[in-house]
């Protein structure tokens, strides 16, 4: 357990007001049938020796533990997805459209959603080749706007 931080407040464990600190904690889990560790975030309370945690670190925890199945698995972290997306200076919605997948997509895989195998080859050969960015890109001219078109077609020029 690593200690990050205390701060005074209403203990949800004791249901008393003192130092509550928030700890790191290595965790194993069974995911997918598949063994995997990641750090998890909970706040502890040393009255009682119990971790609780809040939605917020419920959600963390569990992009977490998603993220280390991904790292197993060989296939892109939500964060890295994330970064690709940033990388073209995309949102989500367009960039969804550009792949011509579902709506949603790519806002789920930058958090809960696990991508499959295809998908993440795609995002992939995006992130290592602009070209095939710009071709796919070209293809959907005609479903984005020609302000944002424009803006990603130059921004892909610059990485090429």
């Amino acid at each position: 357990m690593e200690f990050l931080r205390k701060e005074l407040k209403l203990c949800l464990c004791c249901m008393t007001e003192h130092d509550v600190a928030t700890v790191r904690v290595r965790e194993k889990n069974i995911f997918m049938g598949e063994e995997i560790e990641y750090d998890a975030i909970y706040e502890y309370c040393a009255e009682t020796d119990e971790y609780v945690a809040s939605d917020e670190e419920i959600s963390i925890n569990n992009i977490s533990m998603k993220n280390a199945y991904r790292m197993k698995m060989g296939l892109l972290t939500s964060d890295e997805i994330e970064n690709i997306r940033q990388k073209y200076e995309i949102s989500q919605s367009d960039f969804e459209i550009i792949l011509d997948w579902e709506c949603g997509a790519i806002a789920h895989y930058e958090s809960h959603k696990i991508q499959d195998k295809s998908h993440d080859k795609t995002l992939r050969m995006i992130n290592e080749n602009p070209g095939i960015y710009v071709s796919m890109l070209n293809k959907s001219k005609g479903r984005l706007s020609l302000e944002n078109y424009t803006k990603y077609l130059n921004v892909a020029e610059q990485l090429m």
